[in-house]
């Protein structure tokens, strides 16, 4: 999937259409995949290129929700193997890129573009503003791992991962009791009443007014 993102014939091509549906496919499976993608920083830069801002509205949202959350993965993972040395810098400066990246889309024309742009500057704003005021801590003070790595790079993974669910007891549900003066068989919104035959009165004729199989009158 990567290798499609990588590929700038993909975003537009002679006709001037680009494969919109297979970019949207591909940065979603990206997204959902976020634990295979071994180089993030790559595959973000392929995810916030300056070309998707050609791509349909919905594509963009799919790409801009995808590369926060391989970021988010990124940091939780720095977060556990902390050293200020190695992961200080490279944490604020791709923070940065995935902000200045996003905050044109800001003011996109489109709703739901515009709303996930805004809500990921809102969230880097305040990892960025968190790893601005960390301090390294020196080399020969002994610290604990959870003291040492900033707060805030454990903030986006939970928002886009879900715990594994238990299986729910086939008995489940007889271990609730039914609650009084409630009828779970009533109709919550009455069905509405059946529809009277409306006859056509221009193509019916009455008994009366046939006779031998045709239709005869009488003079008023």
């Amino acid at each position: 999937m990567v290798r499609v993102l990588a590929d700038a014939s993909s975003f537009v091509d002679d006709d001037g259409d680009g494969c919109g549906e297979v970019l949207w496919a591909a940065a979603w499976i990206i997204g959902e995949y976020r634990v295979e993608q071994k180089d993030a920083h790559r595959v973000i830069g392929y995810l916030i290129q300056p070309s998707i801002k050609f791509l349909p509205a919905d594509t963009i949202a799919v790409f801009l929700q995808s590369a926060i959350k391989v970021f988010g993965y990124w940091a939780a993972e720095v977060a556990a193997e902390w050293n200020d040395t190695a992961h200080l810098n490279a944490a604020r400066r791709m923070a940065d890129e995935l902000s200045g990246a996003l905050e044109p889309f800001t003011a996109h024309a489109d709703v739901e573009v515009q709303e996930r742009a805004a809500n990921i500057v809102a969230l880097l704003a305040f990892l960025c503003a968190d790893l601005a005021a960390h301090t390294p801590q020196p080399v020969s003070t002994p610290s604990p791992r959870a003291e040492l790595d900033p707060d805030s790079l454990l903030l986006l993974q939970p928002l886009f991962s879900m715990p594994d669910s238990r299986p729910l007891a086939l008995d489940a549900q007889t271990s609730v009791p039914p609650l009084m003066g409630i009828d779970l068989d009533a109709w919550i919104v009455p069905p509405p009443a059946p529809a009277r035959r409306v006859v056509d009165n221009e193509n019916y004729d009455e008994p009366s007014t046939r006779k031998n199989g045709s239709r005869w009158f009488t003079n008023l």
